[in-house]
């Protein structure tokens, strides 16, 4: 006689001993399970405002979604959404930065080589 039992484990019964084979997390629940460790080292990381670690996670949260085929309204992505919008400031922000940077040295080295005003 084979039945599930809510843990998902198959339970075999023979000559009255029963054994629990455990089944195996499926890739989507394996997923899930590395969200909601993410999850937490998106909020150490959003606490310390700690751009650079949070990156990494932020990459591998986009991963894992994937695999877990979690929704918008899904509470896990509910509680990094405000984090992964944060992280997308800070990228906007780094972006710009580097721009102007880089117009910045660009008319520096104009005006080093004596370049008319026109050519700048």
């Amino acid at each position: 006689m084979k039945s599930r039992q809510k843990t998902g484990a198959k339970r075999f019964r023979r000559n009255s001993f029963a054994w629990e084979i455990p089944r195996e997390p499926t890739v989507r629940e394996d997923a899930r399970q590395r969200l909601t460790e993410l999850n937490d080292q998106l909020h150490s990381a959003f606490s310390a405002l700690d751009v650079a670690a949070a990156r990494p996670f932020r990459d591998e949260w986009k991963q894992k979604r994937q695999f877990a085929q979690l929704e918008d309204s899904d509470a896990l992505v509910e509680q990094v959404k405000p984090i992964l919008e944060w992280l997308n400031d800070e990228d906007r922000k780094s972006t710009d930065t580097r721009a102007f940077s880089k117009t910045v040295t660009d008319i520096e080295q104009a005006l080093e080589r004596n370049m008319s005003r026109s050519k700048i």
